[in-house]
């Protein structure tokens, strides 16, 4: 058994896998248990967390032993009455313990690494400390706990945190109890395997042998056929030369007939190979309906990729679904509708049917054609969206400015205020400056789609100063919302085309502004990365999924089209892209559908600080 390579190769695996399925229970299971042990008793202390504050009503505000209500105690021994909780701990942001179910504790202070460079930056901590080992502070515990930081962050940032020790001494006995079994039960299931494999090999190897047998006689038997075939063969060729010319005529017939038939075997190949190379789908049926050629691109479609087809009525061979009916009703209505389009699975199809005929003119078979076309049809989607939304943003500030040109122009303008006058005429002009930034942001795409460069003119300018010169306008006419360059440093300078940059940040804050309609914080900031200057703008709006971010700088695109989307034509984030790039930078989209979204801009090798 052990001499015969085949034999021997399946008996090492078969040890290989005695020995690796009791280590992957015992190295990745029991790991994987205990990690999801320890997540849970985390989101446990979590929830603790943020129920004690709704209760105590200190949500968002900062800990303080002044701020602690006096029915802290009361809550805390309602969340000790589940068993598991065995200590609870409350931290002011200086890391001094203000309330602990232990009172000797009070007054201590955390200053420990961990707390203030993890928990003090808005993140969880958690430890799993085993019995009789120490805590993240050094004390040793009577029984295995999950001790957990979790942080209460406000609005200015970090408020304190609370401490939550969560008891998981009968959970880790389970989980070990539960790996010691079913490392027992694999190792006795795998032992039984090794055991029924090493009979098989036994009785394999006699096959084997007996096989060998067989086929050592039948090599002998053969050789004396064709020894006494020869023999036969020349006594048959000497004594009739007849004989011998209709056996060479019957050979040259034979090898022609080979020749043909390698021939005609090679041409099949070369029709499978195209069939398989061809990207869409490929269907011929006869004129009795029955599949006589078919690609795999259309097997797979219509998931009949597992058996063979061809020869089949089409009634058959495809099943009841909607897609597989109208392909079966277009071959019967093939001249109604020789072209059209389907969707198979959320994809559409452009299907194509063409007679096939023979040299009589007579229509043997129908070739089908199944051809990918949605990314085409999204497209003529898209530019139909973007003519309409293009026409609406042009549309609405034209009619603000001919109705207020109207009231200044027909023998109205005396019925209004010189006020009024002036509000009419700012209204008229804020209508037009849309419109033609609108315009602009066309023209650039159009110059774009044609190939051209922008046009650069670099200037040095203060960065910080720029920011809040253009802050302030939307500061004043868009209250709802608070604008900061808090982490802009005073002294960073920017070499970079100041009004293709003003373009860029306008399109980046009005993104901002417009995805986040309650109002909220938007935050610029900008720092050095080596030689390079990273511009980033937050808003704390309504943020994207990765599939909308993935598709947030193509042209035209908005994530949502309906009739109370967002205004605007889908080209600011494109535009911002070829302005980065004609810098030779780099732009990345960070957003979380309903969190937010950050734009980080890196602008190389043209930065100073003074």
């Amino acid at each position: 058994m052990y001499k015969i390579p085949f034999l021997r190769n399946i008996l090492l695996i078969s040890l290989a896998l005695v020995v690796l399925m009791p280590l992957f229970d015992l190295m990745y299971l029991y790991p994987s248990y205990r990690n999801l042990l320890t997540e849970r008793i985390e989101n446990e202390s979590v929830r603790f967390v943020h129920y004690l504050l709704r209760t105590l009503e200190l949500k968002g505000q900062p800990l303080s032993r002044a701020m602690l209500p006096e029915k802290i105690s009361h809550e805390a021994k309602v969340i000790m009455g589940d068993a598991l909780v065995v200590k609870l701990r409350v931290f002011s942001p200086a890391g001094e313990i203000i309330y602990s179910t232990q009172a000797d504790e009070i007054g201590e202070v955390n200053d420990k690494r961990y707390f203030h460079q993890i928990v003090a930056r808005g993140n969880r901590y958690s430890k799993v400390v085993k019995k009789n080992q120490p805590t993240a502070e050094g004390i040793l515990v009577a029984r295995d706990v999950v001790e957990t930081y979790v942080p209460v962050m406000t609005r200015s940032g970090f408020g304190g945190a609370m401490e939550v020790y969560y008891d998981v001494t009968e959970s880790r006995q389970e989980i070990e109890q539960l790996t010691r079994n079913s490392s027992l039960v694999l190792i006795a299931l795998c032992l039984g395997m090794l055991g029924l494999v090493i009979l098989a090999l036994r009785k394999a190897r006699l096959s084997f042998a007996e096989q060998i047998k067989a086929e050592t006689a039948l090599q002998v038997a053969k050789d004396e056929l064709e020894i006494k075939v020869q023999e036969r063969t020349d006594q048959l060729l000497t004594s009739n030369q007849q004989l011998k010319d209709e056996i060479s005529e019957k050979t040259l017939t034979q090898m022609a007939l080979r020749s043909a038939l390698a021939d005609s075997q090679a041409a099949r190949e070369k029709i499978d190979a195209i069939l398989q190379s061809v990207t869409d789908g490929l269907l011929v049926v006869d004129r009795d309906l029955n599949i006589a050629l078919v690609n795999p691109v259309v097997k797979q479609l219509f998931k009949i990729a597992d058996r063979e087809i061809v020869g089949e009525c089409l009634q058959d061979a495809f099943g009841q679904d909607e897609s597989s009916a109208r392909l079966r009703r277009a071959f019967v209505e093939r001249t109604k509708f020789p072209e059209f389009d389907m969707q198979i699975d959320g994809k559409v199809y452009l299907v194509r049917l063409s007679p096939v005929f023979n040299e009589q003119r007579q229509e043997v078979a129908t070739i089908m054609l199944l051809q990918d076309v949605t990314q085409t049809r999204e497209l003529h989607q898209l530019k139909s969206d973007f003519l309409a939304m293009a026409a609406h943003e042009l549309h609405t500030p034209i009619t603000a400015i001919m109705g207020y040109s109207e009231l200044l122009g027909k023998g109205h303008v005396e019925q209004f205020s010189a006020e009024q006058k002036q509000e009419f005429i700012d209204i008229i002009y804020q209508k037009a400056e849309a419109l033609a930034n609108v315009v602009d942001d066309l023209l650039d795409i159009s110059r774009m789609e044609a190939g051209q460069l922008l046009s650069l003119h670099f200037s040095r300018f203060a960065l910080k100063d720029e920011l809040e010169q253009q802050l302030e306008v939307y500061r004043r006419d868009y209250s709802k919302h608070s604008f900061n360059t808090d982490a802009v440093a005073a002294g960073l300078y920017l070499s970079a085309d100041l009004p293709r940059f003003r373009q860029l940040l306008q399109n980046l804050l009005s993104n901002a502004i417009k995805y986040s309609p309650a109002g909220g914080r938007i935050s610029v900031a900008a720092d050095l990365n080596g030689e390079d200057v990273c511009l980033s703008v937050t808003d704390c709006g309504i943020g994207m999924s990765p599939e909308q971010a993935s598709q947030a700088f193509d042209r035209f695109y908005r994530a949502d089209t309906s009739n109370t989307a967002v205004s605007g034509t889908g080209l600011g984030l494109s535009i911002v892209r070829n302005i980065i790039q004609a810098h030779g930078g780099k732009v990345w989209i960070d957003s979380q559908l309903g969190f937010g979204t950050t734009v980080c801009c890196r602008f190389p090798g043209h930065t100073a600080v003074s």
